[in-house]
């Protein structure tokens, strides 16, 4: 009894796939291709959308990256990284940074990624996480 009990509890995690089918899709050929066919296939990919950052970790090598004479990719270049991303059977995409609260065009991106099917996670050092924040990434 305690084993179907946390079967059920287990379940609501995987509430999404029914807003998100293709991704059974994805993951299954994902599957076929690599155990059967021995083939290499990304599954997931992070993407660093800013190199800015608010904090200054000893650990992180972001602060040392931000330069004025390289400019960030624009939202139409991300558009596109995504929709080669989506080409190469990649279904997760994990955003991050820097400081990925901290990029303008972050909300496009996530708009993006879940037009095209991605199952979209953030890397965030949660110093920026307010209501407003949780309610636009919802």
């Amino acid at each position: 009894m305690i084993l179907f009990r946390d079967a059920i509890n287990f379940s609501k995690y995987f509430v999404f796939l029914k807003k998100k089918p293709v991704i059974i899709y994805r993951v299954i050929r994902n599957y076929i291709l690599i155990r059967f066919f021995k083939l290499s296939v990304p599954c997931s990919a992070e993407f660093a959308v800013t190199y800015s950052c608010q904090a200054s970790c000893k650990k992180c090598s972001c602060s040392s990256l931000v330069s004025r004479e390289r400019p960030e990719v624009s939202i139409l270049q991300i558009e596109s990284i995504i929709k080669k991303l989506k080409r190469s059977n990649v279904f997760l995409l994990n955003i991050t940074g820097g400081e990925p609260l901290l990029a303008p065009e972050l909300m496009s991106i996530i708009k993006i990624s879940s037009k095209e099917g991605m199952l979209t996670s953030l890397s965030s050092n949660g110093n920026l996480v307010n209501k407003t924040v949780v309610a636009g990434l919802k």
